[in-house]
């Protein structure tokens, strides 16, 4: 059976519970480390304090996982308090241990102890995106007659983006007048067509941009969203994590 063939060469079990409360990614990397640890275990391999090491290389060829999306996972995954990581040696090299506290995972799967929900989750409930061509979406802000908005109304991608500011420079995100925003509803339409972004991979696109962007940017999400001539630093992004379009 094309079950049993798949079994006998490498599977990794995933619970889909867990997965769509921490993410497809960090359930993926959960599962292997897990099995990993076992694999250490069974053969005495672990050190004395039950660590075991697991290079960026070996863990793509196992669950594909990029080296960034994997620096996603075990930091939320550490988080969690799931696991354990250490650097250790020279040249350093990663070392995890599972946390075997079944009360944590039960907590968990329970959706409590999930630090990170609010960012991503909670603020975005109930709300959808705004792929209207264009419309306005948004709540006007009536200043001397000219109508401002507030990014964070716009639609999911745009209140991240407009989290994420304020995590950064303590302030909120500077408004946008009618020109702009239908400027930055237009390029965002644009690159999410063309390049086949949906929801989930605008807002680690956002997390992607955030957490290397330069002392020099401001943060404006008009830099972030211009398409300068078609070469957008949301294509560069793309290319950085690795995604195929």
């Amino acid at each position: 059976m094309i079950l049993d063939l798949l079994r006998s060469d490498g599977s990794i079990i995933v619970n889909k519970r867990l997965s769509r409360l921490i993410g497809l990614d960090a359930a993926v990397l959960y599962a292997e480390l897990i099995s990993k640890q076992q694999y250490f275990a069974q053969r005495g391999l672990l050190t004395e304090d039950g660590f075991f090491f697991n290079t960026i290389e070996n863990m793509e060829l196992d669950t594909t996982l990029t080296k960034y999306q994997q620096k996603k996972a075990i930091d939320k995954l550490v988080e969690l308090k799931l696991i354990k990581r250490d650097n250790r040696g020279s040249p350093p090299m990663r070392f995890f241990k599972i946390n075997e506290d079944e009360t944590v995972i039960m907590e968990i799967l329970k959706e409590k102890n999930l630090p990170f929900k609010s960012k991503k989750t909670e603020h975005l409930k109930g709300k959808k995106l705004n792929t209207n061509n264009n419309k306005l979406n948004n709540t006007k802000i009536n200043n001397n007659k000219e109508n401002i908005y507030l990014i964070s109304e716009e639609n999911e991608a745009f209140a991240y983006y407009a989290q994420r500011y304020m995590d950064m420079f303590k302030t909120d995100h500077p408004t946008m007048n009618d020109e702009k925003m239908r400027e930055l509803i237009s390029n965002y339409e644009d690159l999410s067509l063309t390049l086949d972004i949906n929801e989930d991979k605008w807002l680690e696109i956002i997390d992607y941009h955030f957490e290397y962007l330069s002392p020099m940017n401001n943060g404006n999400i008009l830099s972030f969203l211009a398409l300068n001539g078609g070469k957008s630093c949301v294509v560069r992004y793309l290319e950085e994590l690795e995604y195929s379009f």
